[in-house]
């Protein structure tokens, strides 16, 4: 799987391996989804650090006497953003993973662009090649003649 703080940083650059294997410029797409999540991730810090100083305040409020219900409300709601934030997050996350999951590898330099395999460059061969002398099986047809696929 791609690494998004790669793509982060060199986003033409990936566009550009993605474009050497017939993938549509995704990049930016990305980019959004990642700038959304990270955004998600920032404000919930920003509302976890509110939230810690109003438990402060509670404590020092309960120590001194004094009633702590509109405190006690605020921490609340900060609880409930925070718990929205991070689904927002998660469902971000989730989508940028299911992307870079489906996109292919990039592909060395060194590998010729091609429309196909039949573009591919042999580079080198090791040993002889086998001649059999009988047609050879693809690997489903051996499993069902040996009962062990269906």
């Amino acid at each position: 799987m791609h690494d998004i703080r790669w793509i982060r940083e060199n986003p033409a650059a990936f566009d550009a391996a993605m474009a050497r294997r017939k993938v549509a410029a995704i990049a930016d797409d990305l980019l959004v989804l990642d700038r959304d999540r990270r955004d998600s991730i920032t404000r919930s810090e920003k509302l976890q650090a509110d939230r810690n100083a109003i438990s402060k305040q509670i404590g020092q409020s309960k120590r001194a006497g004094a009633a702590t219900d509109a405190l006690e409300r605020d921490s609340t709601a900060l609880q409930t953003n925070m718990a929205e934030l991070a689904a927002a997050s998660a469902e971000a996350e989730g989508r940028i993973k299911t992307v870079l999951e489906t996109l292919p590898n990039i592909l060395a330099s060194e590998v010729p662009d091609g429309a196909d395999e039949a573009s591919n460059a042999t580079i080198k061969e090791v040993g002889k090649k086998r001649r059999m002398n009988f047609a050879p099986k693809q690997h489903f047809e051996l499993g069902e003649s040996l009962g062990l696929m269906e």
